[in-house]
């Protein structure tokens, strides 16, 4: 499997990054993790077929196995996941984490129908397995993704978020909790029985839904009401903002401190977090 490079334009050229990197301290972060990050040719998931695979962790980290969170859509998922926490994981403010990302397929459509279940049930299991086979068995040979059910989490945003939903209901055993950033076309009925071992992180918006998703976008306020009256517990951050990357990046600092353990939540919080964010 060779290293492709990081910065591929089907990775970065979207507006929402843009508006994000006009921000010094975003732009900075941004560089940094492209230049951490590898991404890599990876077999699969149709027979003959390649995706990139990007993994990112701390250079400075000199531990053999790091909690992981696997992201959906590859460079962007990781500048999601990271860009907000990257100075306070320079300073050691927070424990070090890593976090494997799979690309998409470029177009919308087909992008949907591997990541939302009810699109196209054969193209998200070819997809499913192919990440539960083949991707994470390979991140926690070869790189330092760590093999336990605590330290193993699952993260999108839009049907990425839709993606993670599905797959740690489906998967209970193996993710510990998930990042849901404006799940786009989620199911309260995926919601499983084992909902409640597991933590949930879900962000949302409450008015300016675009026109042409308004029929099939479900709120994340309903998906936090359901996993709250199951008992599982749940972070929400669902109110009135944009919805696009820079915003999502804005509400994964102490999200994901928080879903992961990683340490004291206060500490890692972005302003708009500290304001919008409750935990139950």
């Amino acid at each position: 499997m060779r290293a492709k490079t990081i910065l591929m334009a089907m990775l970065l050229a979207t507006s929402a990054h843009a508006q994000q990197a006009a921000n010094p301290d975003s732009r900075a972060a941004i560089d940094a993790l492209n230049s951490e990050a590898r991404c890599y040719d990876f077999p699969g998931p149709e027979q003959g077929a390649t995706r990139p695979v990007c993994v990112w962790y701390p250079r400075n980290s000199t531990a053999t196995s790091l909690p992981v969170i696997y992201m959906a859509d590859g460079m962007v998922g990781i500048h999601v996941a990271v860009a907000g926490l990257k100075s306070k994981l320079d300073a050691g403010t927070i424990a070090p984490f890593m976090v494997v990302a799979v690309n998409a397929k470029q177009a919308p459509v087909e992008r949907a129908y591997e990541y939302v279940y009810n699109r196209s049930q054969s193209n998200f299991e070819m997809h499913e397995k192919w990440l539960m086979q083949q991707v994470i068995p390979w991140a926690e040979r070869t790189m330092k993704a760590s093999p336990e059910r605590n330290k193993r989490f699952i993260g999108g945003f839009s049907n990425g978020a839709d993606l993670a939903l599905a797959l740690a209901n489906r998967h209970p055993e193996i993710f510990s909790g998930a990042l849901l950033h404006s799940p786009l076309e989620s199911s309260v009925t995926w919601i499983g029985k084992q909902a409640d071992t597991q933590r949930w992180v879900v962000t949302g918006v409450l008015h300016g839904v675009p026109e042409w998703i308004k029929n099939v976008w479900k709120s994340p306020q309903d998906i936090a009401f359901v996993l709250r009256s199951k008992r599982a517990p749940v972070r929400a951050c669902v109110k009135r903002w944009g919805r696009q990357s820079g915003t999502w990046s804005e509400l994964s600092p102490g999200s994901i401190t928080w879903l992961m353990g990683l340490g004291e939540t206060a500490l890692a919080e972005s302003p708009i977090e500290q304001s919008q964010c409750t935990n139950s």
